[in-house]
């Protein structure tokens, strides 16, 4: 688990300047982070779902950064994996926020690679129902 003196120092960030949205970017991929090496699924849905929380923060604070917008779709990937999680729901929120920053920045790549991984999670997911 991450210190609780880097999400203080974090939070005393943001307080400082609320408007820069690298500060809940950053904290969120450490959240990320975390949930993947979480001892259970209740604290990995935790993690993720205060890392998705923090991301719409970045993206409504710079709504045209496109790689805030595909961090959160990564998030709600990440959160599609996991057993208690509505997979259809977060893999389709991935899709509509990953068409955004695709067209935001229509030039990069990665943008349509993510899409393209979510999309065949989705038809996996809906294989199963």
């Amino acid at each position: 688990s991450v210190g609780p003196i880097y999400f203080t120092d974090m939070q005393h960030a943001m307080s400082l300047n609320p408007w820069e949205g690298t500060y809940p970017a950053a904290e969120a991929t450490v959240l990320a982070s975390a949930a993947e090496h979480a001892a259970n699924v209740s604290d990995a849905t935790s993690d993720l779902q205060r890392a998705r929380s923090l991301l719409a923060q970045a993206v409504a604070d710079s709504p045209l950064w496109g790689p805030y917008t595909a961090s959160e779709a990564r998030v709600d990937q990440e959160l599609a994996t996991l057993p208690s999680s509505s997979t259809r729901a977060e893999l389709s929120e991935a899709v509509s926020l990953l068409h955004k920053a695709i067209g935001d920045n229509p030039r990069d790549s990665v943008y349509r690679q993510l899409l393209a991984q979510i999309l065949a999670a989705e038809q996996k997911a809906a294989a199963r129902s």
